[in-house]
């Protein structure tokens, strides 16, 4: 795992409670593949409060609070990708979506500016037919 998705994942445990329920901006119908090329186009149009938004914690979407919080991990972990000269395309190259349609782990393939190339994941949750990222990836 790279150092930036560490220190992300380290912040957004840290840094919140989870206890939620609350606003989201995904679609019906937007796939778990959907919601991750969704967040990385938030991300590069510097919109981390709709991008905190696609994220839902056990079963339940973030509080308002917790969106604040979220947002700040969000623009630090922008500020990680800048350094790279930003991120250059995502590409999706798995999807899996559990039997009982509650959970889905998404794999993909990030190319920054500066040429340099990681592959990671993302695990989300069905929450009320709508698909977010879990703040805790495994």
């Amino acid at each position: 795992m790279k150092k930036t998705k560490l220190l992300i994942i380290a912040l957004m445990a840290a840094m919140i409670g989870l206890a939620s329920c609350g606003g989201g901006g995904v679609s019906k119908n937007a796939t778990p593949g959907d919601v991750v090329e969704k967040f990385f186009q938030l991300l590069q149009k510097e919109d981390y409060a709709g991008a905190a938004e696609l994220f839902a914690s056990d079963g339940k979407t973030l509080t308002g609070e917790e969106l604040t919080k979220i947002e700040g991990i969000i623009g630090m972990a922008a500020a990680e990708y800048d350094k790279k000269n930003g991120i250059a395309s995502v590409t999706i190259t798995e999807e899996n979506i559990s039997d009982d349609n509650k959970k889905a782990k998404v794999k993909y393939d990030m190319v920054f500016g500066n040429g340099e190339k990681e592959r990671s994941s993302q695990s989300l949750e069905n929450v009320d037919g709508k698909w977010y990222m879990n703040l805790i990836s495994n």
